[in-house]
């Protein structure tokens, strides 16, 4: 957002080694750039210090050619939006989507693996989804809870069926499919909100699935430790 801290930027791409970014609009500026030892990632150092909210390009150049990046520097919400941090005051109900409430039976079966979906196995999934959490917001605030907390809707490995706890995320920019879409996570927002309540989003920063494209491609030689074969015993 436009007035925050200056960003750092990870682009995943191909042939990047000797590549050279610019902003595509002055008042942005490139601070720096690290590129892995594969040219498949860069991390690129942003100067927003003085820049509007606007669309504007990242410019990749390298010798075979040049590729746009779109990037968007949203405006930064202003304290009177409404927008609370949760305290003392506060009950928070934390929901397991896939163990809450089942909304939306079209999503139970999202993956070719057997088993991945199954009610008997208590490390598969179950069925629950967003759509179920808003069917019962009803439930929850009669409880006498103010703020909802869930656990991670990153996408998973959709064949893997002890995925279901969202804590093993491949993606972080998708919703895991098994508990809807971005509209159903965005529709249950607006419902907590009409009702006065806040949502708490878990985010898992430190650590992702073994078939997230980090781990088969690591950014750096230091990105996780150990190896997907022996990360536990690295890890102890």
């Amino acid at each position: 957002w436009s007035g925050l801290p200056n960003p750092m930027l990870l682009l995943q791409g191909k042939n990047l080694i000797d590549a050279r970014i610019d902003s595509s609009v002055p008042g942005i500026s490139v601070r720096r750039t690290d590129v892995s030892a594969n040219g498949h990632w860069a991390f690129v150092w942003l100067d927003i210090s003085s820049a509007p909210p606007q669309h504007f390009n990242l410019l990749v150049r390298t010798a075979s050619g040049m590729t746009r990046v779109p990037y968007e520097l949203d405006k930064r919400h202003a304290a009177t939006d409404g927008f609370q941090g949760f305290s003392s005051s506060d009950v928070m109900y934390l929901a397991m989507p896939d163990r809450f409430s089942d909304g939306d039976v079209s999503n139970d079966h999202v993956s070719k693996a057997e088993g991945v979906f199954d009610r008997s196995n208590p490390n598969a999934y179950h069925g629950g989804d967003l759509l179920g959490i808003e069917n019962h917001l009803d439930y929850i605030q009669k409880l006498g809870a103010t703020t909802l907390w869930i656990t991670p809707l990153y996408a998973q490995d959709t064949d893997a069926a002890a995925d279901y706890s969202g804590y093993a995320p491949v993606d972080l920019y998708r919703v895991n499919p098994h508990f809807g879409t971005l509209q159903d996570y965005e529709n249950l927002a607006q419902a907590l909100h009409s009702r006065n309540m806040k949502l708490v989003l878990d985010m898992v920063l430190n650590h992702v699935g073994p078939k997230s494209s980090w781990v088969l491609d690591p950014p750096s030689p230091d990105w996780f430790h150990g190896t997907p074969e022996h990360h536990l015993l690295a890890a102890a």
